[in-house]
């Protein structure tokens, strides 16, 4: 076992009653099968394969994709998006070089596989999705390689509104050689939303002459307001043989590697892990988890289990490796908080194990400053509750 600060400790969870012990691995060997037999879900270049089963009495889900409401595909089906490009400012030859639907297809890996991408003859341009329907946000989440030819592409994004201009709501500065996972928490929850926009610089190639590239990899927009937990120590499975690409503090560092496998900076992959294939994060005290984002890796199928600080099964789940579609990056949401203070993930069959990145996300506080009136209202309240209590003695 490798261990990074880590510390086990005994802390009480809060969980409705679930039934026998034996339904998670009873779960756990459906999904396995279904992996196997080819039977996931709305398979497709922009949709996701994965699946999530709440066990114990938790309901688990995934956040839906607005850009994909029927779940196969955000191009194709009944609810198509609308997606788009073009320059800022004057250019010519644009054309796209990857499908920007993959901005919102929920897959992510390095360039090439997974991203969004427009070339051409410009120095600015953007790329934007527009849903079906309109649809809440209250967190943003990207996901930007950035090839390291040494020019920044740094980025603007800003939603759209079905009433009211575009809002900006999150920024990036494109660092050469970086992959960072993003996290904006909205003041408030934007009700009708209905897509975005993300303007960038676009940047030269080693060997390309003239041309220029603006990649991205993912947007993802979730109803609830959510902000990451921080994480302080984090334990995994040791090889067997082989090595181990990237680092278990890597897991949740918000930088997703910057290669298929973690072999620089970011993300963490153990290919013929020992026999106790599990991974385990620790947060500083008992927090109610709400969501969690889970990315892997291209060439990486995963079947596990998700379990609380007591060791009690929260969630089954699978996730597809999508080969040259990149790997899946889903975001979980738990309808009840599940209070615990660590969170282990436990694999299932054999082949590599690990995460490009792990976020582990829990509800945003609401501050809540009262209006003149209500104010005066409650101070007249306290004056009057001391008023008896004065009399009274």
């Amino acid at each position: 076992m490798q261990v990074l600060g880590f510390k086990k400790r005994s802390v009480r969870s809060v969980r409705l009653a679930g039934s026998g012990r034996q339904w998670p691995r009873v779960m756990t060997a459906v999904a396995a099968f279904m992996v196997v037999m080819g039977f996931m879900p709305g398979h497709a270049s922009d949709a996701s394969a994965g699946t999530i089963i709440g066990l114990n009495g938790v309901n688990a889900s995934f956040y839906p994709n607005p850009f994909d409401p029927d779940g196969d595909g955000v191009t194709t089906g009944s609810e198509p998006s609308l997606i788009n490009f073009g320059f800022n400012g004057f250019g010519f030859g644009l054309v796209e070089g990857l499908p920007v639907k993959n901005l919102v297809s929920r897959r992510d890996s390095q360039v090439s596989f997974g991203a969004a991408r427009v070339q051409g003859n410009a120095f600015s341009a953007f790329m934007q999705a527009i849903a079906p329907q309109s649809f809440d946000v209250g967190t943003v989440i990207t996901a930007q390689y950035t090839q390291n030819y040494g020019t920044s592409s740094d980025y603007t994004l800003n939603l759209n509104q079905q009433s009211g201009g575009p809002m900006l709501t999150q920024s990036g500065p494109g660092t050469p050689g970086t992959h960072p996972y993003q996290v904006t928490t909205l003041s408030s929850v934007v009700n009708n939303a209905i897509g975005f926009r993300v303007d960038q610089t676009m940047v030269t190639f080693a060997n390309q002459g003239g041309t220029r590239y603006a990649d991205f990899n993912e947007v993802m927009l979730l109803p609830d307001r959510l902000t990451p937990i921080p994480v302080v120590g984090a334990a995994g499975s040791a090889p067997a043989t082989g090595s181990t690409f990237g680092t278990l503090a890597g897991l949740t560092d918000r930088s997703g590697g910057l290669g298929d496998q973690a072999t620089l900076t970011g993300g963490w992959r153990v290919d013929n892990p020992a026999s106790d294939r599990f991974m385990e994060i620790e947060f500083s005290q008992s927090e109610p988890l709400t969501g969690l984002v889970l990315s892997n890796w291209r060439d990486m199928t995963i079947i596990g289990l998700i379990k609380d600080d007591n060791g009690v099964a929260i969630a089954s789940f699978t996730m597809t490796g999508g080969g040259n579609d990149g790997g899946e990056i889903l975001p979980i949401h738990f309808d009840q908080p599940v209070v615990t203070q660590s969170l282990r993930i436990e694999f299932s069959g054999i082949g590599p194990i690990g995460f490009r990145e792990v976020i582990p996300l829990r509800l945003a506080a609401n501050v809540v400053i009262p209006e003149p009136a209500a104010a005066i209202f409650l101070a007249t309240g306290l004056f009057l509750i001391v008023g008896r209590q004065r009399r009274a003695s």
